[in-house]
């Protein structure tokens, strides 16, 4: 893939990602959905280390 076709998909990715983010701004998780994702991600974290250091870092 060359450089403008990256640039392209960037910019369809940050779309997608602008749209997702006001559609969910409008339909919020209900508590037991959101304690749900929480209790997923802190599930995660525990078992990829590495990997959620390394994620922090790059933020």
């Amino acid at each position: 893939m060359t450089d403008e076709d990256y640039q392209k998909d960037a910019a369809r990715k940050a779309k997608n990602a602008e749209k997702m983010r006001r559609w969910r701004e409008s339909n919020p998780l209900s508590p037991e959905k959101k304690a749900e994702e929480a209790e997923r991600a802190r599930q995660w974290r525990m078992a990829n280390p590495e990997r959620y250091r390394e994620q922090q870092n790059t933020w």
